[in-house]
């Protein structure tokens, strides 16, 4: 609804923003950001195709000639995901990508009219952002999860110890 709302053509904020004129309504496009939204649903079990998917629809968006200010948060999400599933140094390399894809996009059909406008200068931080809480996440389960095996090897080794005490009690 976001995207509905950046191009709706009875916004007088619009009138300010693009010089007298009416922001582009997006339409039918908005079925791209449909599809970057509903992509998100599969960023589980296929994280990286889902960020391709969701990138490449909100990019057609965009060079299409709509703002794309609401829309980038479906291929932010996803990166959030990549980011939560994959090593490091993937995620590094996912967000470089992402982040390079949407600021050219971007950039080269921003209805704004210049590169300082349309949601360009908040992309960077909402990469960075999307990353770094992707590799907190990951780092937090790694975390859990070493304290789950060793408070289980614990509990084994109790239990050996305890059969080996009763071993040796029934022996004597």
């Amino acid at each position: 609804s976001g995207s509905l709302g950046e191009g709706d053509p009875r916004n007088p904020a619009d009138r300010t923003q693009f010089h007298g004129h009416l922001a582009p309504h997006p339409g039918a496009a908005l079925l791209l950001v449909a599809v970057a939204c509903l992509a998100l649903a599969w960023r589980r079990r296929w994280p990286v195709a889902v960020l391709a998917v969701s990138v490449a629809a909100v990019s057609v968006y965009s060079l299409l000639g709509y703002v794309n200010g609401a829309s980038l948060v479906a291929p932010i999400l996803a990166l959030y995901a990549v980011a939560g599933q994959v090593s490091v140094r993937r995620a590094v390399l996912a967000a470089v990508v992402t982040l390079g894809v949407l600021m050219t996009v971007t950039a080269a059909d921003n209805p704004f009219g210049h590169i300082s406008g349309g949601g360009f200068d908040i992309i960077p931080f909402m990469v960075a952002a999307a990353l770094f809480a992707g590799i907190a996440v990951t780092n937090r389960r790694a975390y859990v999860a070493s304290i789950r095996d060793r408070a289980v090897q614990d509990a084994r080794r109790q239990v050996d110890e305890e059969r080996l005490r009763i071993a040796r009690e029934l022996h004597d």
